[in-house]
């Protein structure tokens, strides 16, 4: 399969640059997620959050097939960055909405964790500890693993381990989170100018009737915004995630539990052809 998005990379996408060869195949990760949605003709804006390769790639769909994009980050000069080309982020840009912002604040990520999780996206936590099982997954990267085995309280990792310690603390704990803390992450964002700014998420979902939306931001933003993106996503529209594979990310893995545990959503496809993952799923009702 990969030999058609490369094809479809060289022709469409000649102006991205990778780094390796696992950077090019997550880029193909978008291709195969992106391109499940192409045929239906009731999508008309697609959000994302967070910007990179992907913006580039949903630029150029969104030439193709009239959607309109609308893309959230903090800095437009981070997608030159990651496609490593000025010339084509300008033109990215162009061709996209772009917010300069943050999706949620961080009093808001702080609130959310502060309180507790005893849900997530509607679902019980302990559903969705108990739906967790298909995204924990070390098989091509497990260099978390041992310290997540000690926040926990386990002897050595195991899946089961982490599904029975999370079910007995009935909750995140401090010290797995500080495991995938990074310096200027989501709960280091101090500057005044970020920290008092309104998050546009539920704006956007409010007032731009978004049929898609992309969650790829912060390693700890992602919970929170799938509460909003779930109360406030129309019937039929849908949500694509990256980084779904816990503990190579704490992203998205608990996100997508969720949607697996709600007979509201129908998971359409999860690719494992990366350890970070990728998953599209519809909401149904």
């Amino acid at each position: 399969m990969s030999q058609f998005e490369e094809a479809l990379q060289e022709k469409y996408f000649p102006g991205i640059q990778f780094s390796d060869e696992r950077e090019k195949q997550v880029f193909f990760s978008y291709i195969r997620g992106f391109s499940l949605l192409i045929l239906d003709p009731s999508i008309k804006k697609v959000l994302e959050i967070g910007g990179g390769q992907s913006t580039t790639l949903l630029a150029g769909m969104g030439q193709r097939v009239g959607w309109e994009i609308f893309t959230i980050d903090l800095n437009p000069q981070a997608i030159a960055l990651k496609i490593r080309s000025q010339s084509t982020s300008d033109e990215t840009i162009e061709n996209i909405n772009f917010h300069k912002g943050v999706s949620i604040n961080l009093s808001e990520i702080l609130s959310f964790y502060e309180r507790g999780v005893s849900t997530i996206g509607d679902i019980p936590f302990d559903q969705v500890v108990s739906a967790s099982l298909p995204f924990i997954d070390t098989s091509m990267d497990a260099r978390k693993a041992p310290k997540v085995a000690q926040a926990l309280g386990l002897c050595k990792f195991n899946n089961q381990g982490v599904i029975n310690s999370l079910m007995e603390s009935k909750k995140l704990k401090l010290e797995l989170l500080n495991v995938f803390k990074v310096p200027g992450d989501e709960f280091e964002q101090t500057a005044s100018s970020i920290e008092s700014s309104p998050g546009c998420l539920r704006e956007k979902m409010d007032t731009e009737n978004i049929d898609v939306v992309f969650l790829d931001s912060g390693e700890f933003s992602s919970l929170p915004e799938w509460e909003i993106v779930n109360s406030t996503l129309r019937v039929g529209g849908y949500v694509m995630l990256h980084d779904i594979f816990f503990p190579k990310s704490f992203k998205n893995w608990l996100v997508c539990s969720s949607i697996i545990a709600n007979p509201n959503y129908e998971t359409l496809f999860i690719d494992r052809s990366t350890p970070q993952g990728l998953m599209v799923a519809q909401k149904k009702s």
